[in-house]
């Protein structure tokens, strides 16, 4: 849906949806567009957004933990005040104590950010708090890396599959091909029907793929109308417009954001 839209708003409304599922395969995605000059500094802002919602499941010795770091970083010296904002933000996501003294920096940027709160060094505040805090939660914890949603296990089991690597136990795969399924309201045959072999689980991954790219593209467009229908102060109609989206959508987390957003719209309207 990107690649044939070009207005600045509906990309970053796009990327705004995105942003919520954390799934990281739109890592690499979302670090093009911060990377890129051309983009709008809204699109590119939103994507750094994206990169600290995913900063959770990944580990700081990873390729991609170092190429979405190193693209925020080359973001804080960026002419945009939105980026820059956006980017301090995303780097206190990190949890990485190196990070510190960059972010530290921008404690002096007193530039507003347009469409934020407060100015890009107020961020930078709030940014070291979250990464320290974060830092030492991970600490105290036995575990210090969080666990993968089935989503993200289940598109690392695809990868396993692909590879022919795969080392999780059947009943493993079959427990959680069964959540997935439930949640995302596949049928009981279809989810059965996965189970068959590794292949038949393969091609369930692909449905479930599918089937978050309609909600999402579903989703994003929605939220774009009802907030041009906000600004116009048409805010009845964009109530009905999020509901309806909430009452027909098939996958329980895109009704549950839509019903957040709709929330979210009204609080920010009155």
């Amino acid at each position: 849906m990107l690649a044939s839209e070009h207005r600045p708003e509906n990309r970053q409304g796009i990327l705004y949806a995105l942003s919520w599922h954390a799934n990281l395969g739109t890592w690499n995605l979302m670090v093009a567009i911060l990377a890129n000059p051309n983009e709008d500094p809204k699109v590119r802002g939103q994507a750094a957004e994206g990169l600290a919602y995913m900063f959770d499941y990944l580990r700081p010795e990873s390729d991609e933990f170092r190429a979405g770091t190193l693209a925020l970083l080359d973001a804080l010296r960026d002419p945009s005040p939105e980026i820059r904002y956006c980017a301090v933000h995303a780097l206190g996501a990190t949890a990485f104590p190196p990070l510190i003294p960059a972010i530290s920096q921008m404690l002096a940027d007193k530039i507003p950010a347009p469409g934020w709160i407060g100015t890009v060094a107020d961020e930078a505040g709030r940014a070291l708090e979250h990464l320290q805090g974060k830092y030492r939660h991970r600490m105290q914890c036995s575990d210090p890396q969080p666990e993968p949603t089935d989503f993200q296990k289940l598109e690392h089991l695809e990868q396993q599959i692909l590879a022919g690597t795969v080392t999780v136990p059947r009943e493993e795969i079959h427990a959680l091909v069964r959540r997935v399924g439930l949640k995302t309201n596949f049928d009981s045959e279809i989810i059965e029907a996965a189970l068959v072999d590794l292949e038949k689980t393969k091609a369930f991954v692909a449905l479930i793929r599918k089937k978050f790219k309609r909600s999402s593209r579903r989703y994003g467009e929605a939220l774009i109308e009802a907030d041009r229908l906000a600004t116009e102060g048409k805010l009845e109609e964009a109530r009905q417009l999020m509901e309806a989206l909430a009452s027909s959508e098939e996958i329980p987390f895109f009704a549950e954001l839509a019903r957040d957003s709709l929330s979210n719209l009204i609080e920010t309207n009155r």
